[in-house]
């Protein structure tokens, strides 16, 4: 991919293929090729302009991309001229008080930066523009900053290095500044929110200290169009905050365009975005993302004859780059795969009581084939769900005609995921290989496989879904170089399938599931259950057993019933028991469903949430889409003292006691829940969850928010309107521990957690147990001061000694089930943990995996879970020596004094000096910190007398955190 960057002025050089002019000072950024898949960016500017590159004619405002497209035409303005459409600027903050627009003068004279070719040697003759510059910033011309832009794969890497001449310190902060197209559909992705035309803060908030914001992410992305017209195709835009050499910022903002526009900030403007006194907060007329740098509130503090750094990342946001200082490996590929709904009607699709995933659910994934009839009336004919996966590789070699050492054999390998496969390549006639020398491309060599110096080769693959995988897969590229030096480097990207209207399911018991549809009223006889599932599916259920679970919002235990369901609606969560199908499983294939319209904004049209009510106590909720979303984009809206009806997210719903922490989902595969706390973690298609809510809220799901993720509009049938990701490092004050309980049969409960963190006396992270799934299965919780309630959850505060009481119960006959834990392992090793049952029998749970636990129908059986903060030193064996001789039968006998620094189980073994076992003679006993007395009696293993000689006496002590330590002593024995 080649991304133009450049300046205009009277100074501006001619342009090169790649490359452009724009206003000095301000850098735009435009496309050759706006990305190797498709050609809607080519010579396009990827940050806003109408207008398109020329390759002939001087270099004018007519013909190379500003921000906006426009020149000097608003009536926002300044000294250094009147831009409401403007592209990207950046901003110095000099001392506190005078600030700079760079490249500008102090009498606000445009300066032209450098622009080379390559990066500016002799002989040199690359395809790699570089801009170069140097401004004064004030401070009496001891303070300035050099600039140097570049282009790396498919991003522009900016470099802003301050320079402090003076004798005196100077402090300097920065503001980049870059502007996105104003017309109706653009966004950009809040954690929070999804979809959001709102301002926003990230980071830090310099004008409210204190005030808590949302974390700057990785990676910010912004959607956009360059026009004001609906049939302009939009791009992605993306910066970079985290990762490869980048500097992050200490604030982020998303600001209206015109609040951050160069002739509102002027160098006698504020520096942090003014308001303009609207209504609602939104954007108006674009988006301004400002990016603040400094490791104080007023910039960075640079000494005198100091230098400081910033580097800031920019690019198009569909490629995946690998980024070092010899090669560029980049991957481009959708973001998402389109979801079909007019597929339902095609042959071999409408009616088919014999479909399988992979001959029909595919057909739903892809962009409509359009044609005619038989009677010549324009039809959709068929479903294209092929697509290229693209792959490239720069060499970041300097092109020199004396030291240019070419690479050769350098090739990439595509590795698809299950779910994506090969298909036949018209051009070839056969299916792509997987591996495939690279194409050199531009000038340079021209050889397969072969790239001089800042040259560029690339390779695709021709791919579709098969069907039988919904949700992201994650494929692999390969790169590999064989001469002169062999290298290979090897970088992944995610594709999300969407789900479709067929599903395979095990058979024969209830799971937790999800509809992430709307039905047809016609079609589905109004959300009938029966129709939906029996008309398409096969073996018939008779009848269709589907369970919903209605809270009762008097119960203070999160009491209720399930009641058997009579309609299905998305954003709705059911206990389902599919009929028998061939072995074990079947497929649901449902009828009359539609997805959602305007699951992910199309570029003309921002998308409208799905709202449903929920009670207090527990509900049954699913995702509604057929992408995945994360539990963020759930916006809570509590329907009791809240009468501005304010919504807040998922995340503040829990911290503010609205909701009860986890999310608990049924997993069929283990035939038992399991729990998440993960708010970033995604709701999957199909899948059902549990929450617990402490008062009547709405839950308003937010769209998906992947620019490729469109549900198409069916040209015959038109989509109706819508209704309306790591685990810390764990501590001795801060811990968890899983626990599971699994029967016989297989079925098993794994959501049940203890554990230890700072403010746990508030009970806000105690999780009550969900309900108890409609199949009778082996239960285990944790019970308080309410014997009647039952927890997934409690943790205790740290210090001291902790306990916890299980009870496992619902077994439906007599049997054996297994109590096991998970992430011992990670817990740390001076937390003792042991378990306690009824009889009193008490088992370390460092030394076993598991308990044996005898059930009874209707018979709870309890446990208790101990913990114990070790506050001894490390495990040591001070002191090991005989403090005494005896005789008894003519055998000499001995007495040695062991001496530990905490309690452990020691054994101890007599051994001949060559290593043979004469006697154990304490076989894995448990022994407290202190002396320890151990008696050999002199005789062997197998009771005889020893002969007369030296031995050697080994004592190995384990603790209970498996800390292991062994010391010996020699043993002189006579007769």
């Amino acid at each position: 991919m080649l991304v133009t960057v450049g300046w205009t002025g009277a100074l501006a050089p001619p342009q090169p293929p790649h490359a452009t002019g724009d206003v000095a000072g301000r850098i735009s950024f435009g496309t050759v090729q706006g990305n190797l898949r498709l050609s809607q960016d080519d010579n396009q500017a990827l940050l806003g302009g109408v207008t398109k590159l020329s390759s002939v004619g001087p270099p004018d405002d007519s013909q190379f991309p500003y921000g906006w497209g426009a020149g000097t035409t608003s009536t926002v303005g300044g000294p250094e001229g009147t831009y409401q459409d403007y592209p990207a600027y950046l901003r110095a903050l000099v001392d506190g008080t005078t600030q700079v627009n760079v490249g500008f003068d102090t009498a606000q004279n445009r300066l032209s930066p450098t622009f080379r070719q390559t990066d500016g040697l002799p002989g040199s003759n690359a395809d790699r523009p570089l801009i170069v510059g140097s401004y004064n910033l004030g401070a009496n011309g001891t303070v300035y900053l050099e600039q140097r832009v570049r282009l790396q794969g498919g991003l522009a890497k900016f470099e802003w290095t301050i320079v402090n001449t003076d004798t005196l310190a100077h402090t300097v902060g920065l503001r980049w500044t870059i502007n996105q197209r104003p017309a109706a559909g653009f966004y950009f992705v809040n954690s929070d929110r999804g979809v959001s035309p709102r301002p926003l803060v990230l980071g830090a908030d310099p004008s409210t200290p204190g005030v808590i914001v949302p974390p700057i992410p990785d990676t910010l992305d912004i959607f956009a169009r360059r026009a004001d017209t609906i049939t302009d195709p939009g791009f992605h835009n993306r910066q970079i905050f985290r990762g490869l050499d980048t500097t992050l910022p200490v604030s982020v903002y998303l600001s209206d365009a015109i609040e951050m526009a160069p002739g509102t900030a002027t160098p006698r403007g504020a520096w942090l975005p003014q308001a303009q006194g609207i209504r609602v907060p939104t954007f108006e007329t674009g988006i301004a993302t400002t990016a603040y740098y400094g490791n104080t509130p007023l910039g960075y503090v640079v000494p005198p004859g100091g230098r400081r750094v910033v580097i800031a990342y920019v690019g198009p946001g569909g490629t995946s780059d690998l980024v070092a200082d010899d090669l560029i490996l980049s991957t481009e590929s959708p973001t998402a795969l389109p979801f079909y709904p007019g597929a339902a009607v095609l042959p071999g699709v409408m009616g088919n009581t014999s479909a399988t995933l992979a001959s029909v659910a595919a057909k739903f994934i892809g962009t409509p084939v359009r044609g005619t009839d038989a009677s010549g009336n324009p039809a959709v004919t068929g479903v294209n769900n092929q697509f290229q996966i693209f792959a490239s590789v720069t060499s970041q070699k300097q092109r020199l005609p004396d030291a240019d050492v070419p690479l050769s054999g350098v090739s990439v390998s595509l590795t698809l995921p299950p779910g994506l496969r090969f298909v036949t390549n018209p051009a070839t006639g056969s299916p792509d290989p997987s591996r495939k020398l690279v194409q050199p491309t531009g000038t340079g060599s021209t050889r397969l496989g072969e790239l001089v110096g800042d040259q560029t080769g690339t390779a695709s693959w021709l791919v579709e879904p098969t069907g039988e995988v919904y949700g992201p897969v994650t494929y692999q590229v390969a790169m590999g170089v064989e001469r002169p030096n062999p290298l290979s480097r090897s970088i992944g990207r995610t594709i999300v399938i969407p789900a479709t209207p067929l599903v395979e399911l095990k058979t024969g018991f209830f799971q937790m599931l999800g509809f992430p549809f709307q039905f047809d009223p016609l079609l589905s006889n109004n959300g009938d259950p029966d129709t939906i599932i029996n008309s398409l599916s096969r073996p018939i259920d008779e009848p269709v057993l589907l369970f919903r679970w209605v809270p009762d919002p008097l119960s203070t235990t999160g009491g209720g019933r399930y009641v058997k369901e009579t309609k299905i609606e998305p954003g709705v969560a059911y206990f389902y028991r599919p009929a028998q199908g061939g072995g074990g499983k079947r497929l649901l294939y449902l009828r009359g469903a539609q997805p959602q319209a305007l699951q992910a904004p199309t570029g003309n049209a921002l998308t409208v949430p799905l709202q449903i009510i929920l009670e207090k106590g527990w509900n049954m909720i699913s995702n509604p889409y057929v992408y995945e979303i994360p539990l963020n984009y759930l916006r809570i809206v509590p329907l009791e003292n809240n009468p501005s009806l304010s919504s807040i997210s998922f995340s503040e719903a829990v911290r503010n006691n609205v909701i009860r922490g986890g999310v608990f989902y049924y997993s069929a595969a283990e035939s038992g829940y399991r729990f998440f706390e993960d708010l970033t973690a995604a709701l999957k298609p199909w899948q059902g969850y549990w929450v617990y809510l402490n008062t009547r809220v709405s839950v308003l799901f937010a769209t998906p928010t992947q620019r490729d993720a469109v549900v198409l509009p069916d040209p015959v049938n038109p989509t109706p309107e819508p209704a309306t990701r790591a685990q810390k490092t764990m501590t001795a004050d801060s811990w968890k521990l899983g626990l599971v309980i699994r029967s016989a049969d297989g079925k098993q409960d794994a959501s049940t957690r203890i554990g230890v963190a700072p403010g746990a006396s508030s009970g806000q992270s105690d999780y009550p147990k969900p309900p108890a799934p409609i199949d009778s299965a082996v239960r285990l919780a944790i019970t308080k001061g309410d014997a009647a309630s039952r927890y997934a959850q409690v943790l205790k505060t740290p210090g001291g000694k902790a306990s916890w009481d299980l009870v496992v119960e619902g077994a439906d006959q007599d049997g054996v089930a297994t109590l096991l834990w998970e992430g011992l392992g990670v817990v740390p090793k001076q937390v003792r943990l042991s378990i306690t049952d009824a009889q009193g029998h008490t088992t370390n749970l460092r030394n076993a995996s598991s308990l044996r636990v005898n059930i009874r129908k209707g018979v709870t059986s309890r446990f208790v879970v101990t913990a114990q903060r070790q506050t001894s030193q490390t495990l040591a064996i001070t002191s090991l020596k005989k403090v005494s001789e005896g005789r008894a039968s003519g055998i000499q006998s001995h007495t040695f004094s062991v001496r530990l620094t905490q309690d452990a189980t020691i054994t101890a073994t007599l051994k001949t000096q060559n290593g043979a076992v004469i006697a154990v003679i304490n076989p894995g006993r448990a022994a407290a910190a202190g002396e320890t007395r151990l008696v050999w009696n002199g005789r062997s293993q197998n009771g005889s007398a020893v002969p007369a000689g030296m031995y050697r006496l080994e004592v190995n002590a384990i603790s209970d955190s498996g800390d292991r330590v062994m010391r010996d002593l020699p043993v002189n024995s006579v007769r």
